[in-house]
């Protein structure tokens, strides 16, 4: 489905409800959503580089799986 298709659905759904609740579920998750989004250059800069660090480190192999790490504290895990 298209992003224009999904635009269109969401615009005939709200245009053809009367429920008061369901619009202000809905208003209350596009402004949450609205919210969240994070400019890189709003954050701190000890996060961007934790951040820059992590993606490095990913970039060069050092990193393990989920998996991994629960195999590795898997007794820790099941106290």
């Amino acid at each position: 489905m298209s992003v224009l298709e999904m635009k269109n659905i969401l615009h005939q759904i709200i245009a053809n409800t009367d429920d008061s609740g369901f619009l202000k579920m809905l208003l209350m998750v596009v402004q949450d959503q609205q919210n969240t989004v994070l400019d890189w250059e709003q954050l701190p800069d000890d996060l961007k580089e934790s951040i820059t660090k992590g993606l490095e480190q990913l970039d060069s192999g050092e990193s393990k799986s989920h998996l991994q790490m629960v195999e590795k504290y898997k007794a820790w895990l099941q106290k």
